[in-house]
């Protein structure tokens, strides 16, 4: 890891035994919601995921919430994991005055399938209930199909607790067509939490109505999709996701207040967002 410059903090190459490490220092945040800079992707190395919502409190620390970003990457039916990859080049970068993480990458998969892979996410200043992120995948060598399972993923609830009891109950977990979401109770302090999410899914850079398969288990929300590629063609998915809590808003309406803004948020899309993101952070910084 090194600093770039007063803005920039950077990491030029992936080395396994670092990354629990890094992910404290790429650690992301809009004063509402804070996220450890873990990978989206499936990671078999030594990680912590952990996001946390300002005043969502267990009896003696932050709960740790459900992760919004979790997205499994296939190369048909092989998942991707870059502990298990040849790593070609690796980049990742913390713009502390624009608030955004970039992480580029290019590997060979042990079936010797090359990628490009290009993820960008952000904790809006502007709309600080918001998280987005733009995942891109570009074929190197590779024909057949890339697919996604695209979740927010309340397996953490076990994966970070050293009680034997979660920190939480989940009270909903539903996907409906065009949005999906995972409402939850923290145990003994009982505050709540809904985190829902919508997505958009490019085909070299162009939309694409998809009839995503629908995920809905008890402690998990979401889609699965992709689509088929040849050499040279890339496909992209955005989430929009919001938080809503009990401590800013009533119980009854968490969940029609996270689903809609998350919709709203789609409806603005990723280049809109990202733009009021980074001119909320860069006024903070001339304030």
């Amino acid at each position: 890891m090194r600093l770039q410059n007063s803005w920039l903090i950077a990491e030029d190459n992936f080395e396994i035994e670092k990354q629990h490490e890094a992910e404290r220092n790429f650690t992301i945040g809009n004063g509402l919601i804070t996220q450890r800079g873990y990978f989206e992707e499936f990671n078999s190395g030594k990680t912590t995921k952990g996001t946390f919502l300002e005043g969502i409190r267990t009896l003696d620390s932050e709960a740790n919430l459900p992760d919004w970003t979790a997205l499994v990457l296939r190369l048909n039916a092989e998942t991707v994991d870059l502990c298990n990859c040849e790593i070609m080049n690796y980049q990742r970068v913390l713009n502390l005055k624009d608030g955004v993480l970039t992480r580029t990458f290019r590997i060979a998969t042990p079936s010797k399938k090359t990628i490009e892979v290009e993820s960008t996410r952000f904790l809006s200043l502007d709309n600080q209930q918001i998280g987005c992120i733009k995942y891109t995948v570009k074929s190197i060598d590779f024909q057949g199909n890339i697919n996604f399972i695209s979740i927010i993923d309340g397996s953490v609830n076990d994966n970070t607790q050293a009680e034997a009891d979660p920190q939480w109950n989940v009270l909903q977990s539903r996907a409906q067509a065009d949005v999906a979401h995972l409402w939850i109770q923290t145990r003994k302090t009982n505050f709540q939490v809904c985190e829902a999410m919508s997505f958009e899914f490019f085909k070299n850079n162009s939309l694409k109505k998809l009839n995503a398969t629908k995920i809905e288990k008890t402690n998990v929300a979401g889609y699965a999709f992709g689509a088929d590629v040849v050499e040279g063609e890339s496909v992209s998915v955005v989430k929009y996701v919001a938080f809503s809590d009990s401590i800013r808003m009533n119980y009854n309406i968490l969940t029609a207040n996270a689903t809609q803004t998350s919709l709203d948020a789609k409806a603005k899309g990723w280049e809109v967002l990202l733009r009021e993101n980074i001119v909320a952070w860069n006024s903070k910084w001339s304030d």
